[in-house]
């Protein structure tokens, strides 16, 4: 009697165990799906994060650079659940050490002095202009592989009487916002006609500085940075973006001026009684402290505004120009004065830049550069 043929038996039930075995995997949650499934349970900031911190070297998977990350989808759920509960300004902050912004943005601000040293110096109106182009090939280069971010990029000026009153009139062409360039690569936002545009205004601002300083060089239109900074402090004008769990900001400001700090007010920095400006010149060689505390001791420290916060900004002051009777001088003064003033309105240390005119643009361009792509 002939045995039955049992291989078609063994194929089907192999088949119907490989079939059971990969219903049981879709239906079965995984241990980063179940981990998942806690945090959206959970009811507090430490409960989220004892769950989160242990996992986080868990789950991983290979990020853009080619190194492993923290899984986005386990991030991603933890954002979500953090956003839900509807924490203060400082819960998030606080939160943010252990879970990082979905993404990370560029705010760039760029304050050129729209004073009369772009007709006292007549190379300078071209060094600015050519550093500005410049930091707008910067900023595309950073943010154009990003998609549906919030990057920008913003020429702005310290008060309303600078260009007299029209700088109303180029701000659009000079405010580069990726936020409302939604579902598309940005690369497609940076158009030659965009660029025209952008140097065409930025032209026109430094063209009509100029001439009204030719009609009248004793018009008064400095550039106050006094006021700048204090209207960071009122309502509306603070321009450093939050951190959130979605989007993080680089808050970094480029300060194109001589270093001359001149307020309306009459609180001067360069026009102090020439005794006190000797006394100071003095105590360069003696190094920065120095130089500080004879500030101090001559009683004409710079105001700072307590309610100015700038401890999320980067800031580099540039084209800073000694005049005649401060040379080798007057550098390292204003950098003091400009560090301590800005540091009294809580900017770290670490993230403030001061650097003089150089004849050569390269140079200045390397160093913008690398604090832009940083």
């Amino acid at each position: 009697m002939k045995k039955k043929k049992s291989g078609p038996i063994i194929g089907l039930l192999l088949t119907l165990l490989f079939f059971g075995v990969f219903i049981y995997w879709l239906i079965t949650p995984s241990a980063e799906q179940e981990l998942v499934e806690k945090i959206k349970l959970s009811t507090s900031i430490e409960e989220i994060k004892s769950l989160y911190l242990p996992a986080k070297s868990e789950f991983t998977e290979t990020g853009a650079d080619g190194n492993l990350v923290t899984s986005e989808y386990l991030q991603d759920a933890v954002r979500e659940k953090l956003t839900s509960m509807k924490l203060n300004e400082n819960e998030i902050q606080e939160c943010l050490k252990w879970i990082p912004p979905k993404r990370m943005n560029l705010n760039l601000i760029v304050v050129p002095d729209l004073s009369k040293r772009i007709y006292d110096y007549p190379d300078q109106a071209k060094y600015d202009q050519e550093i500005i182009n410049k930091v707008y090939d910067f900023f595309v280069n950073r943010v154009q592989l990003s998609e549906d971010s919030r990057d920008l990029l913003m020429i702005d000026v310290t008060d309303d009487n600078q260009i007299k009153g029209l700088f109303s009139n180029f701000a659009n062409e000079l405010r580069i916002d990726l936020s409302e360039h939604i579902g598309k690569s940005n690369r497609l936002f940076f158009t030659e006609e965009r660029k025209k545009e952008f140097s065409d205004a930025l032209l026109n601002i430094y063209n009509i500085t100029a001439e009204t300083f030719k009609a009248d060089s004793t018009v008064k239109m400095g550039a106050d940075y006094f006021s700048y900074f204090k209207g960071y402090s009122v309502s509306g004008g603070n321009k450093l973006d939050e951190d959130d769990f979605y989007n993080g900001y680089r808050n970094k400001i480029l300060i194109l001026t001589d270093g001359y700090l001149e307020a309306k007010t009459g609180n001067k920095i360069s026009d102090h009684q020439r005794e006190n400006w000797r006394k100071l010149k003095n105590t360069v060689q003696f190094g920065d402290e120095a130089i500080l505390d004879t500030i101090r001791k001559l009683g004409i420290p710079v105001a700072a505004y307590p309610d100015v916060n700038l401890s999320r900004a980067e800031i580099m002051i540039c084209e800073v120009r000694e005049r005649k009777s401060g040379l080798d001088k007057d550098w390292y003064i204003l950098n003091v004065f400009w560090k301590d003033w800005l540091m009294r309105m809580k900017l770290e240390g670490e993230n403030f830049y001061f650097e003089e005119h150089a004849n050569s643009s390269e140079e200045t361009l390397e160093k913008l550069r690398n604090f832009i792509m940083k």
